[in-house]
């Protein structure tokens, strides 16, 4: 059901005026979504590289036939061309899409991440072997000043082998 909420949130459709600035603390955009408004001040999430009713800007709607590529209008049927799958009428990578993560349709929950086409709390597991999950961050607990040779445990110089100096 969270999904889905997530989903009809993304569908829901935005007219004009977009303001990245708008959300603050707590913003409930995850890059690369912005927040774009609506002239009756409704606010929504989204990607103006892969929405076609904001594709490079807010209001910004593709022609009928037309797909959001990287931020331009195309023509159906592009998506396939630069490597990307074509959903709902934007170009999306199903590798890092959160709101198609791993297939169409497919939304993460709010805090969540798409990382290889799974969803993930955001930093619960990192891509590189070397590194570790440090709250929202991964990070190099042998090198990281602020997490050195476990989460938390900052160094007043510098860190290098795990170790303070």
């Amino acid at each position: 059901m969270r999904a889905m909420g997530v989903l009809l949130l993304s569908l829901m459709p935005i007219a004009l005026g977009c303001d990245p600035a708008a959300w603050s603390g707590d913003a409930p955009c995850g890059a690369p979504r912005v927040t774009c408004t609506s002239p009756d001040g409704v606010a929504s999430c989204v990607d103006l590289e892969a929405d076609a009713r904001n594709c490079g800007a807010c209001g910004a709607a593709c022609g009928p036939g037309d797909v959001c590529a990287l931020g331009a209008c195309a023509p159906e049927g592009s998506c396939d061309l630069l490597g990307l799958l074509e959903c709902f009428g934007a170009c999306v990578d199903p590798v890092d899409d959160v709101a198609n993560c791993g297939g169409c349709g497919l939304a993460c929950a709010f805090g969540e991440t798409c990382l290889a086409g799974t969803c993930a709390e955001v930093g619960l597991r990192c891509l590189e072997a070397d590194l570790t999950a440090c709250g929202a961050a991964c990070v190099d607990l042998t090198t990281d000043p602020r997490n050195c040779g476990a989460c938390g445990n900052v160094c007043r110089s510098g860190c290098f082998g795990s170790l303070c100096y």
